[in-house]
């Protein structure tokens, strides 16, 4: 039967490796305060124009005071550079540039700049996988702390986590030494407590005499008749209409004419 979690091989996984450098955290930062003049200024920059960057015409002086550390091409795809403490950034990515231009811009001081874009051979994939192995039957991974929780981390660390969780669980002598559980615990989310409906308005005679304007409609939800407006000339004005109409009528004059007796 096939063990790809036990044995000497794994037992005795480096990391750091002699020849490659770091496959995982804890990643030390020897030049934390270390800035390179690329990241402090431009030159020739213009409004409008692309600024010409420090790093295309500095020399070789400009490099941190201490050495800085490999990180080899097989690694978690999470930064585990020391940030704080113990604790190790946690900054997840998809692809092996975008991790490295990560580090180069927030934490210059670390990972030695070297690009090596050769290809990924043997020798450096099988002590790679088995530091990684180490590192996750330990329980380094699922404890490990970061500022930037990775969750399940990259798709590499939650494949060989889903992988080593079967394996424990067809295998009871490896689960009773090992455990069964390799995945980071999930963080709980904080959930913010959702703003209340407002309920709708309930009918009240008092809030309808103080702003008949803005009334609620009756709760037996009928909508409330228009007030009629009545024709009816009030008492005291009947005066003043009464002589308005006699003003206003023209007499005629009456014509004379015979009389019949």
């Amino acid at each position: 039967m096939s063990r790809p979690y036990e044995g000497a091989r794994i037992d005795n996984a480096a990391n750091p490796h002699h020849q490659w450098g770091y496959f995982h955290g804890p990643i030390p930062n020897n030049n934390p305060d270390y800035m390179p003049n690329s990241q402090r200024e431009t030159v020739g920059g213009k409004k409008g124009r692309t600024p010409v960057k420090v790093a295309e015409l500095q020399d070789e002086t400009d490099i941190p005071d201490n050495p800085r550390v490999k990180l080899s091409k097989l690694n978690t795809y999470v930064c585990d550079v020391v940030v704080d403490g113990d604790d190790m950034c946690g900054k997840t990515f998809g692809q092996q540039p975008a991790l490295r231009r990560h580090i180069r811009q927030k934490h210059p001081g670390a990972i030695d700049p070297v690009d090596d874009r050769s290809n990924l051979d043997d020798s450096e994939s099988i002590p790679g996988n088995n530091a990684l192995k180490l590192w996750i039957r330990s329980g380094g991974w699922r404890r490990a702390g970061y500022v930037h929780e990775p969750g399940r981390g990259s798709h590499k660390m939650n494949k060989m986590c889903d992988t080593i969780e079967a394996y424990a669980a067809a295998n009871p002598e490896f689960a009773a030494q090992y455990g069964t559980k390799f995945h980071r615990d999930p963080v709980p989310v904080m959930s913010t407590p959702s703003k209340r409906r407002k309920s709708a308005a309930t009918y009240n005679s008092d809030n309808d005499k103080s702003n008949k304007s803005k009334s609620p409609s009756p709760p037996d939800g009928s909508a409330s008749k228009r007030p009629r407006v009545s024709s009816k000339v009030p008492d005291t004005d009947k005066s003043k209409v009464a002589a308005a109409r006699k003003s206003s009528r023209v007499t005629k004059p009456i014509k004379k004419g015979k009389t019949t007796a």
